[in-house]
């Protein structure tokens, strides 16, 4: 569970002004594929699946046969579930959050922990053998030089895996555990290379999430640091290193902490914020929906949570037949979280579904698009209380 979440109960959250303010729709039946039941299946998944061959891949942070999280297939007609491997022995990795890439028949992935230095790793499964290795351990270096502790998705770009680290970094030991890194890793050396090295301050910390392409720009978020301490929105270049700030969050009702990847559509990019926006949730506020011009850097609120609709997103958005479609980790009937969606053209949001806890509870991972069904994991909720993969199909 994340530790930073303290709120259970929405009290006082707006005025019926704002409450009327989305439509609430609830066209989608969510059905729960697999509840995890927090043995040696795992449990508390909180990344996004991954679709290939007819089969689904995920990772949960916990559970297993060595209770340091799993690997594990799904099969999405009969929702049969198997462990590919089970995290523990500290060199593989510990408590995987990020989803998994497939390459030539290999699956990559980032544990947030172990890794031989204790500041996480990248692994490598081979969906032929099922064979694991770890591909780096980071904390190598002095003071975690490297990066320390990685929990964003990879991307493959020719050959070389991309991605970020919360902490460490060259050059900034003493600022924060050091404010993350962007890193290159060649998967079949092993070598890895800082790209970027966050300084903490104006260009961003802790970056959460890995990067988004388009065009040959990639683009990312840190959850903290910039102009106002409330993240950054930034595009970067992997050859040079060079990092443009297009927008700091915190300056108002713009958001902060934005948690979630970027998503570009139609030559935008969409994203959520965790806190902030012009809705208090207790010790909170709510959380937006936001979209930024990739040039001008100009930042538009598109909904503003209010609790009821749900609050405290932390996934990223998708894209299906030009609709955006999202989660919130809390809010919604039960408190248990939301499914919505946002008309980009329109600005217009519909929340299509509320948690109830036997189809899952407090969903922290984007939902990915299979034909005609968006698939999903929730880190708790389910028959045993510890996490679901659920479906629905596109209204």
């Amino acid at each position: 569970m994340k530790a930073s979440v303290l709120l259970r109960t929405v009290t006082a959250l707006c005025g019926m002004a704002l409450c009327m303010s989305y439509a609430d729709a609830r066209p989608v039946k969510v059905t729960a594929l697999h509840a995890f039941a927090s043995g040696t299946d795992g449990a508390n998944p909180e990344a996004r699946l991954t679709h290939y061959n007819g089969m689904l891949y995920g990772t949960t942070e916990n559970g297993g046969g060595r209770s340091g999280g799993v690997v594990f297939s799904l099969d999405p007609k009969t929702g049969t579930e198997t462990v590919l491997h089970s995290f523990g022995n500290g060199i593989d990795g510990l408590s995987p959050q990020a989803g998994l890439i497939v390459e030539d028949n290999i699956l990559y992935g980032v544990a947030s922990f172990g890794g031989g230095h204790s500041g996480g790793a990248v692994f490598a499964l081979d969906l032929n053998t099922g064979t694991e290795r770890t591909v780096y351990g980071f904390c190598r270096e002095y003071q975690c030089a490297d990066g320390d502790r990685p929990q964003s998705d990879l991307i493959d770009v020719d050959g070389t895996l991309y991605g970020t680290t919360v902490q460490g970094g060259p050059g900034n030991l003493t600022i924060f555990n050091g404010g993350g890194v962007v890193f290159a890793l060649d998967p079949v050396t092993g070598v890895e290379k800082v790209v970027h090295s966050f300084n903490g301050r104006n260009d961003g910390r802790s970056p959460l999430v890995g990067l988004t392409i388009n065009n040959g720009t990639y683009f990312g978020t840190t959850s903290r640091g910039g102009a106002y301490g409330g993240g950054t929105a930034y595009s970067i270049d992997l050859q040079t290193g060079t990092e443009k700030i297009l927008h700091s969050f915190g300056s108002g009702t713009d958001g902060q902490e934005p948690y979630g990847a970027l998503t570009y559509l139609n030559g935008m990019l969409y994203g959520v914020t965790w806190n902030g926006g012009a809705n208090s949730c207790g010790s909170y506020n709510c959380g937006t929906v936001f979209s930024i011009d990739p040039v001008s850097g100009a930042e538009t609120v598109l909904h503003s949570f209010a609790g009821a609709d749900g609050y405290l997103p932390y996934a990223a958005l998708i894209a299906v037949n030009g609709i955006l479609y999202g989660t919130t980790a809390y809010g919604g009937d039960t408190d248990r979280g939301t499914i919505f969606t946002v008309d980009p053209t329109t600005g217009a949001f519909t929340m299509i579904h509320s948690f109830t806890g036997p189809d899952g509870a407090n969903p922290y991972a984007s939902l990915i698009a299979v034909k005609n069904k968006l698939y999903g994991t929730t880190e708790e909720g389910g028959y045993y209380g510890h996490g679901t993969v659920y479906a629905f199909r596109v209204p």
